[in-house]
Formats: C-alpha cells, structure tokens, sequence
C-alpha cells in the first residue's frame, strides 16, 4: 500500500512536554486518519493478484509493452507498436523464423509453386516457351517485326513489302505482288526484275502479274487451246469463231444467214420456248406484258391493259354509245345529263315531268300510279296553293271566347262563354257540386261523402269486407277485424302478428316475420293443458327467424327453464301444451309445411333416417310422409344421400359457408381424420419463399393448394443481390413435409452453372435441387443455385403431417 499521506503531524505532537495540551491526539483526528486509511486500502490492489474488471488503473495512462500493456491508448498506435519497426520496410510482409517475427519481401523458388497459373489468374496458362521478349497470347495475335526464321508451314496472306531473298517452287497465294515479276522457267519473259525462279501461278485476285501481252501470257501458259487474244467474262464477245461442233449452244441474238443450219422440222406453229423476238412488225412475243403486246400491234384501239373474258373489269372506261349494256351495279352515274325519258312508278319515280302550285301525288290503284291533284277545302276551311306550300285555314265562327283559362268554354251563336261549376286544368275536369243523374258508369274511387243509408242500394257482399276471403258459413266476423270459427272452447286464431306478443291459453298466434325475426312469450302463469299454437303463416321463418319464450321460471321439452325456442324452418306449426313444472311445455306438434320436423330448441336438428331427394331438398321420414325443407344449421346423422345438389356453398368441420360461389367450404384449422378416404381439407393462398440472410430479389412469389395432406406449391424466385441469402436452398412454405419430395422447373436462367437439369426436393421445412452439370454428363448432386441476377421458376408436390 502506497501512496498515503497523513493528515495529522504526530511527530510534532510527539516533541511536545508532557501536559501539553497540543500533544493530546484528538478522536477527530484519529477518526479522519482511520478513514483516509480505508479509503487507501480500498482503492489499492494487491499486485501479486490482481482481479481488475472494467474501470481504470489511477495512475496509468498506457501501459507498457513490456508490462504485457501495448503502451498506446488506440488500436492504430497499439498495432504499431507490437509489430516490428516499419521503417524502410514498405511492400513487405510479415514473416516468422519459429521464433521472431521480421519483415521481408516475398520470396517463392521453384519448389514452393506447383501447377500453372491460368490466364483468368493472370497467369499464361503456359509451362514452357520458346524464344524471349513478351508473352503472346490468343489465336490469332497481332506480330510488330518478328523474325519467324524457317516456320514448317506458312500462308502470306496480304505479305507487302520486297523479298529479295524468297525462292519459290510454286507460288499459289492471292498476294498482291508489286513490280515485274520474272520466271525462269516456261514464260519467256513476263519482265525483268523480281528474281521468282519457277512457274508463277495466282489463285484468286492477283491485281498484276508484270505488264504483258496475250502472246506473252500464251508463251507462258502449257495447256491452252488456240491462238491469239486473251478472252476473258462469262459472256465475251467473240469475232468469227469456229465454233466446231459444240455440246451444247443456245443460240441467242444469232444473226446472219445460216446457210450450213440442218433443222430437224421448224413449223410456223411450233412449240418454241423462250421470247422470239422479230424485226418486223413483233418487238417480243416471248413472255411479255401488255405494253409489250401494245407495242406488237400495228392496229390496236386506246392503250393500256390487255382486256379478255366476257365479263372484264373496266377502269374508267369512255363507252361511246352502246348497242346495250346493263348497269346493275353502275355507281357515279349523272341523272341530270346521264339519263333521259321519265322514271315510272314501277320503278321507284313518280311518272311525272311537271306541277302546278299545291299538287301532290296522290295514289291511284287504277293502273298503280300517281295521280296529280290538290286539296279540296270543306266547310269552314280555306286552302291557298302557293309555289311550294300549301297554307289550310278555319273559316267562319268568330267570337272571343269568355270566362277564364280554366272554366270550359262553349259556342253559343257563334259567341264562346264559360261553365260556371266547371273548370278544367287542360287534363282533368273538375265539377263543382255536380247533378250527375243515372250515368252508365261511375268509379268512386276517391269519392267521399256517400251517404250509405240513402246512397247505396242492395246488400254489401262478403268479399267486400275486411279480410273477406277468409270468410265462409262458418266464420262469424269478429271484433279485433277477423273472420273467426266459433271455439265452443277450442283454439281461436289471431289476427296476423308482426311484431313482439304475448300469446294466451287456447290461442293459435298467426305470424308474420317478413319485417324482421320478433318473440312470442307464452304465459307465465299457465295450467296443465293450457294449449297454443304458433303457425308461420307466411312462410317466413326460415328467413327471419321467430322466437317463442317460456319466460324465465318455465321449461320448454324438458330443458332449462327460460331456454328459448327458435322457429327457423320455413311454413312450419308449433303445437304447446302444458304438462307442469317438471317437463313444462311439451312440443306436441312440430309440423313443416309439409309434414316432417320442423323446430329446434338451438338452430340445430338431428334428421334421423331422413332422405334428401335429388333437386328439391325434400326430406322423406320413415312412415313416407314427405316435407320441402330449407336445411340450415342442420346435422344429418348417417343420411342417405341421393344425388343432393348444393346451389352455394356448404360448410363442413364447423365452418362457416362462404357466402360467395358455390363449393365445399373447410375450416380454418384442419379437423384432421384418420380415415385416408376421408377429404378433411382444401386450402389455397400465397407465401413468401426467401433465401433468408440479406438477399434481396425483383420477384418473390409462391402459391399453394393444399388438398387434405397433399401441398401443390409454385414458386418463382428473381434474385436482385444474393448477399448473405443461402445459395442453395430455398425456405418460406407454407407446411412442412414429412418426406422428401420432388417436383420439377419449369424456368431457369442466369443461375449459378451451365446445368442441364434442376430439380427440386423438399426437405422438413425447405427445398434444396439436385442438378445435373452439362460440363459432366450424367453427374447429379446438390449444388450451388443462386447468384446474383439468379431467376428460377419451379414446382414442388408433397405431403404434410
């Protein structure tokens, strides 16, 4: 322990006499020196020991190297000074001798490099050469100046320049040779000076070979046939040649007389081939067009095309005037000068060339024509014909109508007047306390007012009373507005309920829940035998639901007491009767429409030995009474299905319907059977297949169907940059397979080697490919896939547990 000064000077106090009050050592000042004492142990460490996590060494900055410190406070100075001085020692690497480390340069010998370095690795892919200076690669390198010495084989092609020194056998490049070339061989001279010994030949475009003549190029040549000039083209022009007798010869353009021609039989209407040509009156009468033929006749008519057939089409033709022609479909035509004479009525015109002011046609079946006439005026009326108009006017009368726009007006001696009492507004008329005496026929449909006792006669018939079709000689017509039969203490009905009712002993409760589902409450305080019939009279249930309530102390079948009963099949009649506290209302009855069950206590029934006839939903029970019923909320216990057809949705497993289509809907979550004949269930989505880490992609898509256990899924996958994403395998479905599974790729591209197949295998919860390389035929293996840019669409199928 260092590093601790005392606060109080003892020594002093030590110097002092004895009874000095100075020498006495106070308590405070023990006290504060025994404190400065633990305060110096407590931040002091035993070296030999020491245990420092975290914090600082108070009063060291940096420790040193030789301390096992690295005697600088940051990672760069710390570096520096562990490492070997850096001085003068740039380029260098880091190397050890076992037992210090040193800088120096690189240093290989032959032994420390096996194989050859690539091109692609900078390398020449080479492991010997020839000769010294720069490396030369590729097939066809460009070479400045080389000196190639003997080569074993050489093609100068576009060789320039003079090669004094060149001795050639046979020279039979297409090189461009420049200046005179000389042969001492079979030319006598081609020129003087190039020193080529041999035969000279040129295989393709030699632009000069010396400057020579024909006879020169004759002197040089061994094989040729005849004498003189050169003849050179494909169609050369040849003076008097004796053509001998030639395997073959088209003679075309052959003038002269051919006096030495044998033809075997040349008739004038022989089948020549080809144009013949005449320098006479034909230019061609080979194949040739109509200018051709034009240009043959000497006695043609107008020019243009050629026109045959007997029906030609003529453009813009100038027909002069035609013995006959008919234009059925001719368009263009001018009625003003093109046509003359009148269009009959048989045809459409009118058979008319001129009028007199106000004519018009009038139809006349004498003849089927139009006859031309004008208007004869009646009394009254007055006709002025005019030139193009015909003007009808009233006559006679006179007067200024009286009363109002309202009132109706009459004619009295030529002077109108109005009704008092009567008053129109230009649709109905209405009559003020009008005397209507005996009319034929009168609706008094909104007629008010009528005096029944004095204004009506006879007897009001049935039909027309308040809910008369229901009236008979039975019924009597009841207070509440009902036609009723007498009870004599049995059930009587109520007028139709719409709304909540509470209904009474011997009651039948007529409902109707068209507007909405509402509640019957039975009484509360009922006997035994106390009866009540609820009847959906208007075949509303099944639509809107009707509730029949016990009240809260009251049992229903049994059940607890309050539990209601919900009326949801459609036309049905629920009888109560009251059998006591113990059992309470007993459901009697339960008819449908028709017959059969038709209630629960919840919404759910059990239709046991209940058959589903094909098209109507129809139920038949045991004893073959038959009943229409709309199935909801129902379980069928071991049904026998025949042929049942669903028009939307139905759920099975709990599952709510879809309310859209028409199909098997299947729970959220599978309800799994262990029955493999059993489908327990159908799902299809979407999922994201990932390669995981940081890749990131331009597509991302999958799709699945799971059908029971079997998932059918389809992925496609564009990689933008793989970055740490696995390259092999692809994660993300949707349901784990129990086995590996395969499938097959539909698309691949830019992937990670030229494979000539990939398929893909499911792992438990991932999907990796197997791959044949096209580099090794019939290798398969697990392989690398993805890369950057890396696009793969493929499918998998498996099963899940």
């Amino acid at each position: 322990m260092s590093n601790y000064t005392k606060t109080t000077n003892f020594a002093s106090k030590d110097n002092l006499s004895p009874g000095n009050p100075l020498k006495i050592v106070k308590g405070t000042e023990i006290d504060t020196e025994f404190n400065n004492i633990q305060t110096a142990v407590g931040t002091k460490t035993d070296n030999a020991s020491a245990n420092i996590t975290g914090g600082t060494i108070v009063g060291i900055t940096d420790l040193a190297v030789a301390d096992g410190g690295t005697g600088a406070s940051t990672a760069t100075a710390a570096l520096n000074n562990l490492l070997p001085s850096q001085t003068s020692n740039a380029n260098k690497y880091l190397q050890t001798d076992g037992t210090n480390a040193s800088w120096d340069a690189v240093s290989l010998s032959t032994a420390d490099i096996t194989g050859t370095l690539p091109v692609a690795n900078g390398g020449t892919g080479v492991t010997s050469s020839t000769g010294t200076g720069n490396v030369v690669l590729s097939n066809s390198p460009t070479l400045v100046t080389p000196a190639l010495g003997t080569p074993s084989a050489l093609v100068g092609t576009n060789i320039t320049g003079t090669a004094s020194g060149l001795t050639a056998g046979n020279v039979t490049t297409n090189a461009n040779l420049t200046g005179g070339v000389t042969s001492v061989g079979n030319a006598t001279t081609v020129v003087t000076n190039a020193n080529l010994t041999g035969a000279v030949t040129s295989v393709g475009n030699a632009t000069s070979l010396g400057s020579f003549s024909s006879a020169n190029l004759l002197a040089a040549l061994t094989d040729e046939t005849g004498t003189g000039s050169a003849v050179f083209a494909t169609s050369p022009t040849l003076v008097t040649p004796a053509l001998g007798t030639p395997s073959a010869l088209v003679g075309t353009n052959i003038t002269g007389t051919a006096s030495g021609l044998t033809a075997g039989n040349v008739t004038t209407n022989a089948n020549l081939t080809g144009a013949i040509t005449s320098t006479g009156n034909a230019t061609s009468l080979g194949s040739f067009s109509s200018a051709n033929l034009l240009g043959a006749l000497t006695d043609e008519t107008g020019t243009g095309s050629a026109v045959f057939a007997t029906s030609p089409t003529l453009v813009t033709p100038i027909l002069g005037t035609p013995t006959s022609a008919t234009l059925t479909n001719a368009t263009g035509l001018p009625l003003t000068t093109g046509v003359t004479g009148t269009l009959p009525v048989v045809n459409g015109g009118t058979g008319q060339t001129s009028y007199t002011d106000g004519q018009l046609l009038i139809g006349n079946s004498t003849g089927n024509t139009l006859t031309k006439a004008t208007l004869t005026a009646g009394t009254n009326v007055t006709i002025t014909n005019a030139a193009g108009a015909i003007t009808i006017a009233a006559s006679g009368g006179g007067g200024t109508p009286g009363g109002s726009t309202t009132q109706v007006q009459y004619n009295n001696a030529g002077a109108f007047g109005g009704i008092t009492g009567a008053t129109t507004n230009g649709t109905a008329l209405t009559l003020v306390a009008p005397i209507l005496g005996t009319p034929a026929s009168a609706t008094l449909t909104n007629a008010t007012g009528l005096p029944l006792s004095t204004g009506v006669t006879g007897n009001l018939p049935v039909t027309n009373l308040n809910s008369g079709t229901s009236a008979s000689a039975s019924t009597f017509w009841r207070g509440d507005g009902a036609w009723a039969t007498p009870s004599g203490g049995g059930i009587s009905y109520t007028a139709v309920k719409t709304a909540n009712y509470t209904a009474a002993n011997n009651e039948g409760v007529l409902t109707n829940t068209t507007g909405g589902a509402f509640t019957v409450t039975l009484p509360t305080s009922p006997s035994v035998g106390n009866i009540i019939i609820v009847i959906d009279s208007l075949s509303q249930w099944g639509t809107n639901n009707l509730t029949i309530d016990p009240t809260a102390l009251i049992k229903i079948a049994g059940n607890t007491a309050g539990d209601t009963l919900v009326c949801d099949i459609t036309g049905a009649t629920v009888t109560l009767v009251y059998t006591g506290a113990t059992y309470g209302w007993n459901v009697a009855a339960q008819v449908g429409g028709n017959g059969g069950t038709a209630v629960t206590l919840t919404g759910t029934q059990t239709l046991t030995n209940k058959t589903i006839a094909y098209g109507s939903n129809t139920l038949t029970d045991v004893v073959g009474v038959t009943a229409t019923q709309t199935l909801t909320n129902k379980t069928l216990t071991s049904p026998t299905l025949t042929t049942p057809v669903a028009s939307t949705t139905i759920g099975v497993g709990a599952a709510t319907p879809s309310a859209s289509g028409a199909g098997i809907t299947f729970p959220a979550t599978q309800s799994a059977s262990t029955n493999a004949n059993t489908l327990d269930d159908y799902e299809e989505g979407t999922f994201t297949p990932s390669l995981g880490g940081t890749a990131t992609y331009n597509t991302q898509n999958g799709f699945y169907t799971k059908i029971g256990r079997l998932v059918h899924c389809q992925i496609e996958v564009d990689v933008a940059l793989i970055g740490t994403g696995s390259v092999t395998t692809v994660s993300g479905f949707p349901f784990s397979a129990v086995v590996n599974c395969g499938g097959f790729t539909i698309y691949w591209n830019n992937v990670f080697a030229a494979y000539t197949t990939i398929l893909p295998f499911m792992g438990s919860n991932d999907c990796h490919f197997e791959t044949t390389n096209a580099a090794v035929t019939g290798v398969t293996d697990t392989n690398n896939i993805f890369k950057n840019g890396a696009r793969i669409i493929f499918t998998v199928i498996y099963h899940t547990s």
